[in-house]
């Protein structure tokens, strides 16, 4: 289940294309469940937020 959609390099959030999904679950600690990328273009990555 996709809780919620995040850009790669979305103004503001901090991510980054080439950072691991754990330390950006980490740093935000509000998120549930794991970060996963699920789609990769030149210019950002789509991440989504993964129920578990």
């Amino acid at each position: 289940t996709i809780l919620r959609l995040v850009g790669g390099k979305e103004k503001g959030r901090g991510f980054t294309d080439n950072q691991p999904a754990a330390n950006v679950q980490r740093r935000h600690g509000r998120e549930v469940g794991r970060l996963t990328v699920i789609a990769n273009s030149r210019r950002r990555s789509i991440f989504a937020v993964l129920a578990e």
